[in-house]
């Protein structure tokens, strides 16, 4: 799992040549991070990597929504380039100040700023020119995920296991093409 955000990956200016290679680079590890859990050899292209990430991205922020919570802090900082949305201590129920209206008022907001921290990911990697696609995708992940049921607290157990696993072999893999110098499968 990648701990660098999407912030770590924006462009920086051509003196820091070496910063943005290690961004670069973080790019990459998590194009291979993705693609490992996919159960894909290799990684992921470019474009591979920017639709599972829109996707997975909506999904996360209708997440939220549908549990009925407010992060209010989406922006590329708190999301990583694994897309795990992170610093959860500001996540909160939406005060009811006006009524219905507010909690609406501060779903859109995550939904924006989600969205923003996504374009600025497809900005960096080069893909300006398709943003709007990545923006589809998003929202239509989002859709998808607020009409789907929630899942239940057993539904749920049962899938994170199966992500540690998934994560656990992958972590192994590397762990032994490191230490033999020949590639797991």
């Amino acid at each position: 799992v990648t701990n660098e955000r999407i912030s770590y990956a924006r462009n920086f200016p051509s003196d820091h040549v070496r910063v943005r290679e290690r961004a670069l680079l973080a790019l990459k590890d998590a194009r291979a991070l993705i693609a490992r859990e996919l159960g894909m050899a290799g990684e992921l292209s470019t474009p591979e990597y920017l639709e599972w990430f829109s996707k997975t991205l909506g999904s996360q922020a209708a997440k939220l929504k549908k549990a009925q919570l407010y992060h209010g802090a989406l922006h590329a900082q708190n999301i990583t380039l694994d897309c795990r949305i992170i610093d959860l201590a500001g996540v909160e129920y939406p005060v009811p100040r006006l009524g219905q209206e507010i909690h609406e008022t501060q779903y859109q907001r995550d939904f924006n700023s989600a969205m923003h921290s996504l374009n600025n990911l497809v900005n960096y990697a080069g893909e300006f020119e398709r943003t709007s696609h990545y923006d589809a995708l998003f929202e239509d992940a989002y859709q998808d995920e607020l009409k789907k049921p929630r899942q239940t607290q057993e539904q749920r157990h049962v899938v994170r296991n199966e992500r540690n696993a998934i994560t656990f072999r992958s972590l192994a893999r590397s762990a032994i093409s490191r230490i033999t110098g020949k590639k797991q499968k």
